[in-house]
């Protein structure tokens, strides 16, 4: 698992004396993922949609990624994308959030398959 992780060594000489040295190993994975803040997105038309914050954790140091599209209109109802860039060691990664708009009831109960080409209902 990508984490950091403490190996501790305890060394004795024949005359009792003791040493601890302590390593530590960095586990990473070469490849960014997103983290995605805390963001409402199920909205009735009319409420006003705050985005959530998008950062990437690349081998354990965060940095901020790109909005690169974001058409939602809380006026209309429908399903919106904000789409996310960032680029790391010349590859450009994007990952998509889906905001969705609805009219009429108080309460709102989606059932979707996520595939490759989106999201269906």
């Amino acid at each position: 698992l990508v984490g950091r992780y403490f190996i501790t060594y305890t060394i004795t000489d024949e005359g009792l004396n003791e040493t601890v040295v302590t390593r530590i190993v960095n586990v990473v994975s070469g490849e960014p993922k997103f983290l995605l803040g805390d963001a409402n997105t199920s909205i009735k038309v009319g409420e006003t949609y705050i985005d959530g914050t998008c950062q990437i954790l690349v081998d354990l140091n965060q940095f901020n990624c790109t909005e690169k599209a974001n058409n939602v209109n809380t006026l209309v109802a429908g399903i919106y994308t904000i789409e996310y860039s960032y680029a790391y060691n010349e590859i450009e990664y994007t990952y998509s959030r889906y905001v969705f708009v609805y009219d009429g009831e108080d309460t709102l109960t989606l059932y979707y398959r996520k595939e490759e080409e989106g999201v269906y209902l």
